[in-house]
């Protein structure tokens, strides 16, 4: 999987990739998706998604950089002991920035407030929330059924919030829940 996103990206790029690759996997170690997949493993699938995203888009190799390093760390403050600061430091102001809008406050934060915070943080926030909403949409279906259940609800419910802010993404997120209602 890190190998496919090195490939997509520029070798200018690489050496801050592998960095950012490394760093995910050493804050992630220990983490477990549902089903019991290296929590790494999502970071990896969003920051290729992203990466590919960026090399149709034909993005200018900065974007592609904050883009794909912003997608390896999207997690990392929020479900690790890493710190905006710490990201900042090793990373960026750039990554950072977009690495704080996609971090949820609390547990309980609700979606209006969240997907507003994204939609500040800008195109390359929401494109990486874009994809890491479709990528823990496809692991529902490895989910206990209350689980997957009640994700499933709280996704359709937010489809309006996702259509305002990233109609291309809420077309995705729709067709995709309903695969799985479906399926």
């Amino acid at each position: 999987m890190i190998e496919k996103i090195l490939e997509i990206l520029p070798i200018s790029l690489r050496d801050e990739a592998v960095k950012a690759t490394a760093y995910a996997e050493e804050k992630h170690g220990g983490q477990f998706r549902i089903g019991g997949e290296p929590y790494a493993n999502h970071v990896f699938r969003v920051a290729e998604a992203a990466a590919e995203h960026a090399l149709a888009a034909e993005m200018p190799p900065e974007t592609v950089r904050i883009l794909a390093i912003s997608a390896l760390l999207h997690d990392v403050v929020e479900d690790t002991d890493a710190t905006i600061e710490d990201v900042e430091e090793l990373f960026g102001k750039d990554v950072a920035r977009v690495v704080l809008a996609l971090s949820h406050e609390d547990e309980d934060e609700l979606d209006e407030i969240y997907l507003a915070r994204v939609a500040e943080g800008g195109e390359l926030a929401i494109l990486v929330k874009r994809y890491d909403k479709l990528d823990n949409i496809v692991s529902l279906p490895q989910a206990p059924a209350d689980f997957r259940r009640r994700k499933l609800s709280e996704n359709r419910e937010a489809l309006p919030l996702w259509n305002r802010m990233d109609p291309e993404g809420a077309a995705l997120i729709e067709e995709l829940l309903k695969e799985i209602e479906n399926g």
